[in-house]
C-alpha cells in the first residue's frame, strides 16, 4: 500500500508491508508529528524528516523524543500530541492540542533531559503568534493552558 503523496521519487515510494506495520506506522508518525511542529511554530522548529535535523530555536538542532524525558498529561481530554527537540542551549517540548482548550500537566525528568532544574519557559499561540505565559508548577508537574488548535512551547536550558 502506498500512501498519497508519499512519493520518494523512486517507482516505490513508502510501503506498508505487512511484517513491517508497526514500525512503518511508527515513522509516518513521526513523519507526521514534524511536519506538524514545522507548521504550527516555523519561528522555533525547522526540522527536515528525512534528516531529523534542522534549526530549533534558531540554532542547529535535531528531534530528541521524549519518551523516558516527559510525561504529558490532557486533562480535558487527550487528543494531543508533542514532540522533542534539542540544540547545544535548550531543550524543546512541543505540545499540540487538536481540540477545545486544555489544561496540560507536563512532568519533566530532568536527569534525562541533561537541563536545569529551574522552571522551563513557556511559550503557548498558534499561528505563527506566540506569548509567553506565567510557569504554574503543581508539584514536579508544569501546568500548561492551551486554547483549542493551539501549541505550547516548554523550554529548558542546558546544563553547561
Amino acid at each position: 500500500m502506498v500512501s498519497p503523496n508519499n512519493s520518494r521519487g523512486d517507482e516505490y515510494g513508502r510501503q506498508v508491508w505487512n511484517e513491517w506495520e508497526t514500525c512503518q506506522y511508527a515513522w509516518l508518525a513521526l513523519d507526521w508529528l514534524m511536519r506538524e511542529a514545522d507548521i504550527r511554530a516555523p519561528q522555533y522548529v525547522r526540522i527536515d524528516p528525512d534528516t531529523l535535523r534542522g534549526t530549533v530555536l534558531g540554532l542547529p538542532g535535531r528531534v530528541k523524543m521524549p519518551e523516558e524525558r516527559c510525561d504529558v498529561t490532557g486533562i480535558e481530554h487527550y487528543d494531543i500530541n508533542w514532540t522533542g527537540y534539542e540544540n547545544d542551549d535548550s531543550y524543546v517540548l512541543l505540545v499540540m492540542n487538536h481540540k477545545e482548550k486544555l489544561t496540560v500537566l507536563v512532568r519533566p525528568h530532568e536527569a534525562h533531559l541533561g537541563v536545569f532544574t529551574k522552571p522551563p519557559r513557556i511559550l503557548v499561540g498558534g499561528a505563527r503568534a506566540f506569548k509567553p505565559v506565567s510557569v504554574v508548577k503543581r508539584g514536579v508537574q508544569y501546568s500548561v493552558d492551551i486554547p483549542a488548535g493551539g501549541t505550547a512551547l516548554l523550554v529548558w536550558e542546558r546544563i553547561r
